[in-house]
């Protein structure tokens, strides 16, 4: 293989011909050589097509890649000499905006890209609108080097599409802090159930008629050392982006048919206590197993006491 070929497959993505994510962080770090100290700025735009799996479902990958291929001419036809152009993977794409002088000139050149995505495109034989979602990172605010700038104009497209997509995003001091924050929890969730920091607590249900408590439903908490309680709107998708629902759904489970014993073999033989479960334990083949067995270890508990 000659050399040439060698430096294509390294620095150059086989579909659009662009430069990859590689070279892309090459040009940053010359980029920033060139400039050196002078008050000057860039952007780097993190750029990720719209709900484009619904394009892969609808004509194949390799309609998809077709309409990848018209995405790349459009974008090519709207930057400017000296901007770079890049294929990060899948539908994402990186922008390196140079030699700008206020973060106006990023404003004019993002509304420009999404205008041009207003318009449709036509793939076997269908037309398609496709919009997209971006994030912007400034040098030297949002870093002062390659990876922490597309890290940050990462964190800010992701922040574009949950404000509903098809819009672009500045980076901000709060985003980082957030991402930081999220992290660290992250990192603590592993541990939380060895660490004893989880805990369920009982709202009581109360029959109208009766004014009888006839069972409870468990909620359960998560106390951090350092943060203090975390909110389980904030620490339940975290457990299910990193795998930690089955676990944790488990022990909540094995806690709840414990103390519904104890409290039944107290005197409350009605009682019952409702728990909350996740849809990706629904989703497991074996719920219905485990849930089985964590009764019926609760029932042999109870045989042998």
């Amino acid at each position: 293989m000659h050399e040439r070929e060698v430096t294509k497959l390294a620095y150059f993505d086989h579909l659009t011909n662009l430069p990859n994510r590689n070279l892309f962080r090459d040009k940053i770090d010359q980029t920033i050589q060139r400039i050196g100290q002078k008050e000057r700025m860039f952007a780097v735009v993190f750029l990720d097509m719209d709900a484009f799996k619904s394009v892969n479902d609808s004509i194949g990958h390799d309609g998809g890649d077709a309409l990848l291929t018209k995405v790349t001419a459009q974008l090519r036809g709207l930057i400017r000499p000296g901007d770079t152009l890049s294929r990060f993977g899948g539908d994402e794409f990186l922008l390196l905006l140079d030699n700008l002088l206020s973060v106006g000139d990023i404003r004019v050149f993002l509304d420009r890209i999404f205008t041009a995505f207003a318009r449709s495109y036509r793939v076997c034989e269908r037309d398609f609108v496709i919009t997209a979602s971006a994030g912007i990172a400034v040098f030297p605010y949002d870093g002062r080097d390659a990876e922490s700038l597309i890290k940050h104009a990462d964190i800010a497209m992701y922040q574009a599409k949950n404000q509903g997509k098809n819009q672009y995003t500045f980076c901000t001091a709060d985003m980082k802090d957030d991402i930081i924050w999220k992290m660290n929890l992250t990192n603590s969730l592993f541990n939380a159930l060895a660490q004893d920091e989880l805990k369920v607590f009982y709202q009581p249900k109360i029959d109208a008629k009766s004014q009888q408590v006839t069972g409870a439903e468990a909620l359960l908490r998560w106390f951090h050392p350092v943060y203090g309680a975390v909110s389980p709107g904030v620490f339940v998708p975290l457990a299910e982006q990193n795998g930690l629902t089955e676990e944790i759904g488990k022990w909540v489970l094995q806690t709840a048919c414990k103390q519904c014993y104890e409290w039944q073999i107290s005197g409350m033989s009605e009682f019952k206590i409702a728990v909350n479960v996740s849809i990706l334990q629904l989703r497991n083949p074996s719920f219905v197993d485990i849930v089985s067995e964590i009764i019926r270890d609760t029932k042999n508990r109870r045989r042998k006491s």
